[in-house]
């Protein structure tokens, strides 16, 4: 019996040892105790360098205008090869950019192409532009025109916006027989600068815009010596709702006169024969005389040719020789007087339209004398 009290008692040492040497091997493996109770250390990251949102909108803009000066060149059927490598290769250096100074730089090349490619742009445009105004013009005055009553001819309505009209003014220009000084545009032969590009784009935005008052108005019924819905949206968009205005509607010839947005007076006019039409577009009045005496610098037999011819009252509102002014020499005024057509006065010289003014039987024009002043805004559509 004690013989077997030992063994037992062996046998619990040993087991009690096993159980020790465990417990100790376990301790050894914790992870608390292998970093000495330490919480592990945090994992740092070094930022993505980001672009300025001011530098990534200026990019943006730029890449968006160079995109449509390219279409511009392809719709106007001009090389624009080399333009779309600048193009692309700029794209690239953008979007590779790590830092502002990296951008700006790469911006800085964009701005360079950009201008570069700014005048030939411009001119593609101009072109462009102007043949969609010369077929839209031509299409519409297809379906509206006036048809004299004695002869039964049609003559198109709208010719001041085409060939001889808003479309030559642009031709003008693109050939450098007119050159702009100050904002105004004198027919002197000269170079053709980047400004007179901008300043035909913005005359091409004027003549679209006037020609669609003009199609706009064709379909209002309203009796011409009422307020017109067009005339109040065009003084509404140029800011002229408190001051006085005068509207021409050339496919009307008839003057509205507007003071505060309210009409003061309307009346027939004469305006330019399909040859010289009278010149749309937002305009001022330029000088006034009282009594002036006109003098044609044509050559004799010239179709502009005119004897010396006293005028009682004139207001210029377009250089060179855009006018308002009295003809006594007429008696008819109003709707056709533009085209061919017999005057009641016999005078062969009142048988059709002007050279390009605007005409009134002179109690009228004595009127809008008085009216106007120096800067009164003229609107001719």
């Amino acid at each position: 019996m004690q013989m077997n009290g030992r063994k037992h008692t062996r046998r619990a040492a040993l087991v009690g040892g096993i159980h020790l040497s465990l417990l100790a091997l376990l301790s050894a493996c914790s992870p608390e105790r292998a970093q000495g109770n330490q919480p592990p250390s945090e994992t740092k990251t070094t930022p993505t360098p980001t672009i300025s949102p001011g530098l990534t909108k200026q990019g943006e803009e730029q890449l968006a205008l160079f995109q449509k000066r390219l279409e511009w060149l392809t719709k106007a059927k001009k090389d624009n090869s080399t333009y779309k490598q600048q193009y692309e290769a700029d794209r690239q250096a953008l979007q590779s950019a790590k830092t502002d100074s990296a951008y700006q730089k790469a911006l800085n090349t964009l701005k360079k192409h950009l201008d570069d490619c700014e005048m030939p742009a411009l001119q593609a445009e101009i072109i462009v532009r102007r043949d969609q105004l010369q077929q839209e013009v031509e299409q519409w005055g297809k379906e509206n025109y006036y048809q004299n009553p004695s002869s039964g001819i049609k003559y198109a309505l709208g010719f001041e916006y085409g060939v001889e009209g808003a479309v030559w003014q642009i031709n003008q220009g693109l050939e450098g027989n007119k050159t702009l000084q100050d904002g105004i545009w004198y027919f002197v032969p000269g170079e053709v600068t980047l400004e007179a590009y901008r300043q035909m784009v913005k005359d091409l935005d004027m003549y679209e815009l006037h020609f669609q008052y003009m199609k706009q108005n064709r379909k209002d019924t309203t009796p011409y010596d009422q307020p017109h819905e067009v005339d109040l949206q065009m003084m509404k968009r140029y800011g002229k709702m408190n001051e006085r205005v005068i509207v021409v509607s050339l496919a009307e010839q008839v003057m509205r006169a507007y003071e505060n947005g309210v009409l003061k007076k309307a009346m027939y006019t004469t305006t330019g024969r399909p040859e010289f039409p009278a010149v749309p577009g937002k305009w001022h009045v330029l000088t006034k005389k009282s009594p002036d005496l006109f003098t044609s610098s044509a050559p004799p037999g010239s179709p502009m040719a005119y004897p010396p011819t006293h005028l009682n009252y004139t207001v210029r509102y377009c250089y060179p020789e855009y006018y308002l002014h009295d003809s006594d020499w007429r008696l008819d005024y109003g709707p056709g007087t533009q085209f061919p057509h017999v005057d009641s006065s016999g005078n062969e010289s009142a048988s059709t339209g002007s050279h390009g003014c605007i005409n009134f039987p002179v109690a009228e024009m004595s009127w809008i004398y008085e009216f106007t002043d120096i800067n009164t805004c003229i609107l001719v559509y």
